[in-house]
């Protein structure tokens, strides 16, 4: 029987949540820890899944003697700082892709896993997604003869990219997109031919991020490899997803969809020409058929749990986990940390040419501190977003001095490099970094959301609790001014016989309604309260959709989008929607600093241009120049897909998901109609009028720029 194993999850964040999931399917395994610099955080996912131990260094986990294998999920360039210690204590740690950020690194855990005779792996999931190890299985029992050249390809959205939010590590040097991104498929192709002798690169789609930082979005490599030749084509921020790999051996080719979970065949057959390709047709359709049919049906199945989960991603962390084990226990198939050294090489080799230092600013250094003397007018908590990001822009306008509170604060766009800015990296959880903030400032603006949640409790402890920090301390310093940014959502916005001003009260029924909207109005309902007993000088502002440059086009104000380019209305798409642009709404914020005796009132921010959804993704799909498509939608037969939905997550467990809100499913279509007389009066604010310019600036703005 095998030894059971004390597991330490180190690094609370979202791809903890898989490998917690693998390892509940493996015997003798007892997740014993959670180990996060964020303690909050790593209470939070201990309490999740009944995990009994919460460290927050390295140094109290291996103290404690109470486990002896560590699964390393922080950031890449903290692997080496982190698991070499562990392997060092005498741990086994399997460590998330990419093993570390350079060869040296690499070696140096290799060299401590050798030395403490302990196992070094790697999660090279993509390895393991069951339509690749159908392909390296045809490979091996020779059913197409030898490999002689691989084909791979990757071209993948990048959220973060599109939404300019360029704090992740994978945009601090230009190679680190390639470790981020490349080695899913890198790793698949140095699985097939083995390590590569020689390597030649092209880039193209230079961005430069911010000061002294760019990336190549688009990457062109070919590789001789010690058992074949390859080429792969990455590409990120892209609109459509795709990730195949075809091996072409001597009798026949493989075809490999990763996002698919297909793996088709094409051989030769003993007909003539014409024949042969008939025959060969007709098989490669019937595996496409048969494949196809299997793949939904174990999608249902797996949802009604009869069988276990059959999402490609899921699987294959499961079963890369699984190997770990095995490679522990029974010395048997193993996810070698020397692989993920071996892959770190080729990366070394694919971005030399490109691998550059990150230029540092001399207006903001390292801790944050400006050349700017310590005296500011504002201070604005979640600066560096979408409205953020706008909001810096106008204010230096009319040189204001100001403090920026956010949760990154890494590769800031050059308004934030700025002499009269400071940025200070802090959410609104912490009090004493909210309090310091606060301090000796006249006008605070709330913009900062929280960090979200998936259930009420998540979303009251961030959001909520973060925007009571943030009041009190605003009353603790006598400020004079907060402006808090909240959202026209946690208005009821179904009845189209109902005129919405700034006096218009939050929905009575916002326990009814999604969790972000019930959490908008539960932060005005906070904030009200406390100016009416305390005289808290807080101004409230909703902006409606806001669209325009770092935003996204399919916004879900409009519709939602099963696959992008397809945008399903939350009704007929035929009412005017309550659109304003960015950097509308940017003054009208601007305009709440100065703007004498709204304290206590609340506005709403929309604009003057309002297309309906039809009309919107109309003008969307010609400027960019790509058929996107709107589908009108009933808010009845929204609620029956919802409610079967529903009737499936009861069924397979899910006791707490609450029945679908028909009121919150008839709001989100947005048929109330808007009056901002009081907005446009009270602040002296006049958003933009013209047609062409609101296109312009809110719709083609999102047209692709070619590549460099």
């Amino acid at each position: 029987m095998s030894k059971v194993h004390n597991v330490c999850i180190v690094g609370a964040g979202y791809i903890s949540l898989f490998h917690i999931e693998a390892l509940k399917l493996l015997p003798n395994i007892n997740i014993a820890a959670v180990c996060d610099s964020n303690a909050q955080r790593a209470t939070a996912l201990a309490k999740k899944w009944g995990i009994p131990q919460v460290f927050s260094t390295i140094d109290d986990l291996i103290a404690s003697q109470s486990c002896d294998v560590a699964h390393v999920l922080v950031p890449p360039d903290l692997h080496r700082k982190v698991a070499e210690p562990l392997l060092r204590a005498g741990l086994h740690v399997m460590v998330e892709k990419p093993l570390a950020v350079s060869a040296a690194d690499c070696e140096a855990l290799l060299q401590a896993a050798q030395e403490k005779n302990v196992k070094l792996g790697i999660n090279h999931n993509s390895t393991f997604r069951p339509s690749f190890t159908q392909l390296k299985e045809i490979i091996r029992s020779n059913q197409v003869g030898h490999l002689h050249h691989v084909i791979c390809h990757l071209n993948v959205p990048l959220r973060q990219l599109g939404a300019k939010q360029f704090s992740h590590w994978m945009f601090q040097l230009p190679q680190n997109l390639f470790l981020e991104q490349g080695v899913h498929p890198l790793s698949q192709i140095y699985d097939l031919i083995g390590n590569a002798s020689q390597v030649t690169t092209l880039t193209s789609g230079h961005q430069q991020l911010a000061p002294g930082v760019e990336i190549y979005d688009t990457w062109q490599v070919s590789l001789v490899g010690e058992r074949a030749t390859a080429q792969l084509f990455l590409s990120v921020g892209q609109d459509f997803p795709s990730w195949q790999i075809t091996a072409i051996c001597e009798d026949g080719t493989i075809h490999a969809d990763f996002l698919h979970e297909r793996c088709l065949v094409q051989t030769r057959t003993k007909e003539m020409d014409f024949y042969n390709s008939l025959r060969t047709g007709a098989r490669m359709t019937g595996q496409l058929a048969k494949q196809s049919l299997r793949g939904a049906a174990g999608y249902v199945l797996s949802q009604l749990k009869l069988v276990p989960k059959t999402d490609p991603f899921i699987v294959s962390i499961n079963e890369a986990v699984a190997a770990f084990y095995d490679g522990i226990d029974n010395n048997g198939q193993f996810v070698d940390g020397k692989a993920g050294a071996d892959v770190i090489k080729m990366c070394e080799q694919v971005t030399a040419k490109v691998a550059t230092p990150t230029a540092i600013s001399p207006a903001i250094v390292a801790n944050g501190q400006p050349a700017s003397p310590e005296k500011f007018d504002v201070v604005v908590i979640g600066g560096t977003g979408f409205i953020g990001s706008h909001l810096i822009r106008q204010l230096m306008t009319t040189n204001q001095r100001v403090k920026v509170i956010a949760r990154n604060t890494r590769t800031l766009p050059e308004i934030f490099h700025h002499p009269n800015i400071k940025v200070v990296a802090g959410d609104i959880s912490n009090e004493k970094v909210i309090d310091a903030a606060v301090a000796d400032v006249p006008v605070v603006i709330h913009l900062a959301h929280g960090g979200g949640g998936e259930t009420w409790e998540e979303i009251k402890r961030s959001m909520v609790d973060g925007t009571r920090v943030i009041a009190e301390a605003c009353l603790r310093h006598k400020t004079k001014r907060l402006i808090y940014i909240g959202t026209i959502a946690s208005l009821y916005l179904g009845d189209a016989s109902e005129c919405i001003t700034g006096n218009t009260p939050n929905d009575p029924s916002a326990e009814t309604r999604a969790l972000y909207s019930r959490g908008k109005a539960a932060c005005e309902d906070i904030l009200n309260k406390l100016h009416k007993e305390q005289n808290l000088p807080v101004v409230i502002l909703r902006p409606g959709v806001v669209i325009g440059e770092g935003g996204m086009p399919f916004h879900s104000g409009i519709g939602f989008a099963n696959q992008e380019g397809h945008m399903i209305g939350w009704n007929d798409g035929s009412n005017p929607l309550p659109f304003i642009l960015v950097e509308d709404c940017a003054s009208a914020i601007a305009c709440a600093m100065k703007a004498p005796g709204i304290e206590g009132k609340s506005y709403n921010l929309v604009g003057d241009q309002r297309p309906s959804a039809r009309q919107y993704m109309k003008a969307l799909s010609t400027a960019l120049g790509r058929p996107v498509r709107f589908y009108p939608q009933s808010v009845l037969k929204l609620q029956l897909i919802e409610i079967g939905k529903w009737i499936i997550k009861r069924a397979t467990g899910r006791r707490d998901a609450p029945f679908p809100s028909y009121r919150d499913l008839k709001s989100r279509g947005l048929v109330a109609p808007f009056d901002t007389t009081d907005v446009k009066r009270d602040l002296g604010w006049m958003p933009i009028q013209d047609e062409q310019a609101f296109i312009q600036r809110g719709i083609a703005i999102h047209q692709k720029r070619q590549h460099d």
